[in-house]
């Protein structure tokens, strides 16, 4: 690191001597050349540690990270599996609340069963109680139909 801040440091000063010691001209002469050739070489000289760090990854050896792949696998399908229930939940949430506010039934006087098969709703169970019976199942298995597009069967309890 001493090595890296001498070297910047050097560049530095001899670039401003050369900077002073250079003729002044019309229109700012040489010392304009002269100074982007010292910020060019203040710039190689700060970026150069970039190439040893790319030399670097490089020569990484990524064997030991990519061959274990059996967690990853297991990993993953804990991680999809936890998603699609999250999915349902919110889902029953919402059929709920569409429920709520397209037939008044409160989510106290329901509930909702969903049947997977390929990741893909298959089948939605709605479950009526209480003062809930009274309303029109056809019309909440048509209305839902329309929304889901999936088999919707309502049940009296």
């Amino acid at each position: 690191m001493k090595e890296y801040v001498f070297s910047i440091l050097a560049v530095a000063t001899v670039g401003a001597l050369v900077l002073i010691l250079s003729p002044e001209g019309e229109g700012g002469g040489i010392k304009k050349h002269i100074s982007l050739a010292v910020g060019l070489a203040a710039i190689l000289v700060i970026i150069s540690p970039l190439t040893k760090a790319m030399e670097s990854l490089a020569n990484l050896n990524f064997e030991g990270i990519t061959s274990n792949t059996g967690d990853a696998d297991e990993y993953e399908s804990i991680f999809y599996d936890a998603l699609n229930k999250a999915e349902i939940s919110n889902l029953k949430s919402g059929i709920k609340a569409a429920l709520r506010d397209k037939f008044d039934i409160d989510e106290s006087e329901c509930s909702v069963e969903i049947t997977l098969r390929d990741n893909k709703i298959r089948r939605v169970l709605i479950r009526l109680y209480g003062s809930a019976v009274w309303c029109d199942s056809g019309a909440i298995e048509k209305y839902l139909y329309e929304l889901l597009g999936c088999e919707i069967v309502t049940a009296i309890n």
